[in-house]
């Protein structure tokens, strides 16, 4: 995530903000204040837009919607159509790791962990990838398979504790 602090002004466009930006950043957050020597001074709080669903993985993430496991699809009954307040995207393109699920709104990662997360190999690789999501300014969360089959109402309550708490994080 970059954090941009600039000038802005005011010369009766809309699309004033977006003008200054690179065409492949995508706006989160803006805090615009009015400066005394006119215009406005901000903080954008901004992301790379081509980072997401790289169309070389399509196919890739087509066929993983296709063919969730159990537990995904049973948290996926559980969160789609908004029911957390929030639009939960499944088998979503991130950089060139595809996600399990993915909030954009509130910019929230969650994974499930079956039994090849819990190898040595897996743990290494679900750091790497955990590292470079978070360092895109994403949360990561992770459920165990077993979590959700077991305890479906503590994990959705956990993802609506951190979903108010992005949402309020996000919108300064």
């Amino acid at each position: 995530m970059n954090i941009k602090i600039l000038k802005y002004w005011n010369d009766g466009r809309s699309n004033g903000v977006r003008k200054i930006l690179s065409p492949h950043l995508q706006i989160l957050s803006v805090r615009l204040l009015p400066c005394e020597a006119g215009g406005w001074v901000g903080v954008l709080k901004t992301t790379r837009c081509d980072m997401f669903n790289d169309s070389k993985q399509k196919e890739l993430r087509k066929d993983l919607r296709g063919n969730l496991t159990y537990p995904e699809f049973v948290l996926w009954q559980a969160i789609r159509c908004k029911a957390l307040g929030v639009k939960f995207r499944r088998q979503h393109g991130i950089g060139r790791y595809i996600v399990d699920f993915y909030a954009g709104e509130v910019r929230l990662v969650v994974e499930l962990d079956g039994e090849s997360h819990f190898s040595e190999k897996g743990m290494a690789a679900d750091k790497t990838r955990t590292d470079f999501l978070c360092d895109s300014g994403m949360k990561v969360i992770r459920f165990t398979n077993l979590q959700v089959m077991q305890e479906l109402p503590e994990v959705l309550e956990h993802l609506r504790c951190e979903i108010v708490r992005r949402k309020t994080m996000l919108t300064f």
